[in-house]
């Protein structure tokens, strides 16, 4: 176990925040906050499409905590189609 690449999904984005769920830890009930620049950088998508978008990225499953998977190396599986209400991106 540890760190392994692994699908992660943005459930929500908030304009300096995004929450990031990982099937791997947790089973995805847990998720995990991420500067949600660090997201749009790698994506190219806006704050108000990144809700929803699946990703690919190097955790810590073997955590027992939110704090200790240390999500890194982000990678674009398969955007979004769909637009989230803009309220996900409000200060």
């Amino acid at each position: 176990m540890g760190y392994e690449r692994v699908r992660a999904r943005v459930v929500r984005a908030g304009l300096h925040t995004a929450h990031v769920a990982i099937d791997a830890f947790a089973g995805g009930q847990i998720t995990i906050p991420i500067p949600t620049r660090e997201l749009t950088d790698v994506t190219k998508l806006t704050c108000q499409q990144l809700a929803g978008t699946e990703l690919t990225v190097t955790a810590n499953v073997s955590a027992t905590v939110d704090t200790d998977v240390h999500p890194y190396d982000w990678q674009l599986l398969t955007p979004t189609t769909e637009v989230p209400a803009a309220r996900w991106c409000a200060g």
